[in-house]
């Protein structure tokens, strides 16, 4: 007996001698504990006996049986070890909602991200309730009624949640929480079925993701969404942003390209019909290339080319935008504006052409003596009693003028009612300045 005790692991031994007692006490004698080979290697024995005693009621031997349970007790230690690492993952993911139930819905497991989502404690809930009294009672009741429709009977509280993972089919909906203090919440929560080895069901798992701020966000941006496309759609040409592509993919454009070109948005962006580039007159299209220049200097760029619209005709756009860039600088796209300019570019080519008739007309006409505005300055009076101006002088007597090398002299027109020069009887006299 004291060689066995010797085998036993020290830590354990006290084990044995309470078992020991227990028996002598008229109890059973079970106990598990290590043993130490003689090569060092430990073994865990379960040993399972009563104690016999004699004619006189004292203990006369312990009878029983002694059984290796290591390959056992490994296997549990290593259930243990992963069932704590499962714990310790569950109450490490404290921004997911796990709640983990038996077949009948009574909770089983409740993390500490359900804690904080829905404002129980485990101790309260685990045991004790079904997730069921976490939902809206109005929206549990619509389901069921959807569900009923479809399976053709009753779908009522908790088997509202697990219908479908029942038939193998994990369901994900988005449901609200009320919390413990009526505080409501919206989640994204996935229910599966927990399985067994034969495909039993052994439970079901609910796995929750507040969205409430996700979806305060989305409303946000589609509303801001909404007000950007509005202000889009009352400007006169179209907002872009592209690659910087030969093909210029579009990643968005505004739906006024369809008044510009004749096809609509969705056709262009991403290429899904169309590149913008396969629009752009093939003339013109090495123009817009140049761009890049622009934007390796991350400087604004403006451009006139050509569209070929669905209907077969030109227009004449205009160009405005600038290149996107991250904290590194590296360009991440462009973005800018196009708008009609072929009333403009028609208007511009019609003042063209008149200009170019004008020059060609002006160009081939006769020559005459030119009237000069020196020659007509030049003209001023020698003699005049009446103090006429020579501008006077000069349209009086236009038609009784005689000309020579040297002199001009003007011969006045009277009339009875307004004579030429006023104020004198004798005739002026004029010479030429030249």
């Amino acid at each position: 007996m004291a060689a066995f005790s010797q085998c036993v692991h020290p830590e354990d031994r006290h084990l044995i001698a309470a078992s020991q007692r227990q028996a002598e006490a008229g109890g059973g004698h079970e106990v598990i504990y290590r043993i130490v080979r003689p090569d060092g290697t430990t073994r865990w024995i379960h040993e399972l006996g009563r104690l016999q005693r004699d004619a006189q009621g004292r203990p006369q031997r312990l009878v029983g049986t002694v059984q290796d349970i290591s390959d056992s007790k490994q296997r549990d230690l290593e259930i243990h070890q992963a069932r704590g690492f499962l714990q310790a993952v569950l109450d490490s993911a404290t921004g997911v909602s796990v709640i983990a139930t038996d077949p009948a819905g009574l909770i089983t497991l409740f993390n500490s991200g359900a804690e904080r989502l829905l404002g129980y404690r485990a101790a309260e809930t685990v045991g004790r309730c079904s997730p069921a009294v976490f939902h809206l009672t109005e929206e549990v009741r619509q389901r069921g009624r959807a569900l009923g429709q479809a399976a053709g009977r009753p779908v009522e509280g908790f088997e509202v949640f697990v219908h479908n993972p029942r038939r193998g089919e994990p369901e994900t909906r988005q449901w609200t929480y009320v919390r413990k203090d009526g505080q409501r919440r919206t989640v994204n929560l996935t229910v599966s079925a927990i399985r067994d080895g034969s495909g039993g069901i052994t439970g079901f798992l609910g796995i929750a993701s507040d969205i409430s701020e996700l979806q305060q966000a989305t409303r946000a941006l589609q509303k801001s969404e909404s007000r950007f496309r509005g202000m889009v759609s009352n400007l006169p040409g179209v907002v872009y942003r592209c690659d910087n592509d030969a093909a210029w993919t579009m990643r968005y454009i505004s739906e006024e390209i369809a008044n510009l070109c004749g096809y609509p948005a969705n056709d262009l962006i991403d290429n899904r019909q169309r590149s913008y580039a396969s629009l752009i007159h093939p003339d013109d299209l090495p123009d817009t290339y140049r761009i890049i220049e622009a934007l390796a200097r991350q400087e604004a760029f403006e451009l006139t080319y050509r569209l070929r619209h669905a209907e077969g005709h030109d227009v004449w756009v205009r160009g405005k935008g600038r290149g996107e860039y991250d904290s590194q600088g590296q360009l991440l796209w462009i973005s800018g504006f196009i708008w009609d300019i072929s009333a403009r570019k028609a208007v511009e080519d019609q003042l063209k052409l008149s200009q170019q008739r004008f020059s060609t007309a002006f160009s081939t006409a006769p020559r005459a003596w030119p009237w000069s505005p020196r020659r007509a300055s030049g003209w001023r009076s020698t003699t005049s009693s009446a103090g006429c101006s020579a501008t006077a002088a000069r349209s009086c007597c236009a038609a009784t003028s005689s000309t020579s090398p040297t002199r001009t002299t003007c011969r006045p027109t009277w009339s009875s009612s307004r004579p030429c020069c006023r104020g004198g009887s004798t005739p002026t006299r004029w010479r030429s300045a030249t």
